[in-house]
């Protein structure tokens, strides 16, 4: 039997410069009637105001908007592909919804790195994300992602 290294490992077990941790490639998603169908479908969350105008039209947020766990899932898609396992493994997440993604918004992550300290064996990554409307620049959600891993992941050296 012949076992092949994947390269998603590959990718994830080499160092970490410092200087690519600083900002985090965004993900973009376009906010549409069958993205938010199939959520709903995926995730067992079938509530009105996902699908029902009519009804979404009577909430505080007056019309359909998407779920808010598949907004978050934007921040959590940014960390695993910068960060992969040490952001599965290691990694949580303090955030605050502030607005909700409507019917053919554009949505973006973003996130940037706070601070890096050594605890231990361990470096400590602190991030600033957030998601943010690209029609309008409001914030949906902002708050902080943690991520432990191994000191030896980074390399400290800025050259």
């Amino acid at each position: 039997m012949r076992i092949e290294k994947h390269s998603y490992c590959e990718e994830h077990m080499s160092k970490y410069n410092l200087e690519s941790l600083k900002q985090l490639d965004e993900i973009t998603c376009y906010v549409d009637a069958s993205t938010i169908t199939k959520y709903a479908e995926a995730s067992g969350d079938h509530n009105r105001i996902h699908y029902d105008e009519k009804f979404a039209r009577t909430t505080e947020f007056g019309g359909i908007i998407a779920h808010g766990m598949f907004t978050l899932n934007l921040i959590s898609q940014m960390l695993d592909l910068k960060f992969g396992m040490d952001w599965l493994v290691g990694g949580s997440l303090k955030v605050k919804f502030k607005g909700a993604a409507r019917l053919d918004d554009i949505i973006h992550s973003w996130g940037s790195l706070k601070s890096i300290k050594p605890q231990d064996e361990k470096m400590i990554l602190t991030l600033d994300i957030g998601v943010k409307n690209r029609k309008d620049l409001s914030e949906l959600i902002t708050g902080t992602a943690i991520i432990k891993m191994e000191r030896s992941r980074v390399d400290e050296n800025t050259e």
